[in-house]
């Protein structure tokens, strides 16, 4: 019974594979690079379950700064999908992945302080638990006005695009 209610709380993410290593660059508010421990083998991760504004866009130097601060040089946990995205300008496609430096989401912290949204197209790829998560954490950015909500474009990059 216990495995039933935590398969339910868990929800649809099905890690592929965990990686450890080294975030040794930040791409952009939501893409880093992660040279593993083992292998040495480097990785493009974009973080599962949010979007940072593109190059060109209000707040993209903040959120990739904000990225920057929290996990360049830092030993990383990423517990990632076979599934790979690619930027819509073309260039390195990367993996889908949750982001963890020391236990924390990092996704999380990025939407809390503002420098991302969450990412509505991603949602099934999320368990259950981080989707209210990074739900609950948008609300709360957007009620403070913190960092991409108090820009003119408020309603994430799809629309900025536009």
């Amino acid at each position: 019974m216990a495995l039933i209610i935590a398969a339910l709380l868990w929800g649809s993410a099905a890690y592929a594979d965990t990686l450890e290593g080294i975030a040794v660059s930040v791409r952009s508010g939501d893409t880093l690079e992660v040279r593993s421990e083992t292998s040495k083998k480097v990785r493009i991760f974009r973080i599962l379950g949010i979007e940072a504004p593109r190059r060109g866009q209000k707040g993209f130097a903040n959120s990739r700064r904000s990225l920057e601060s929290l996990v360049k040089g830092q030993k990383v946990t990423v517990d990632w999908l076979h599934k790979q995205v690619c930027p819509p300008s073309g260039g390195k496609c990367g993996y889908l992945g949750k982001v963890l430096l020391k236990g924390d989401d990092i996704g999380l912290r990025l939407i809390r302080v503002g420098a991302a949204w969450q990412d509505q197209g991603q949602k099934r790829e999320q368990s259950t638990t981080d989707k209210v998560l990074y739900q609950d954490a948008e609300r709360q950015a957007v009620k403070a006005k913190a960092g991409v909500w108090k820009l003119k474009a408020k309603n994430g990059p799809k629309q900025s695009r536009n």
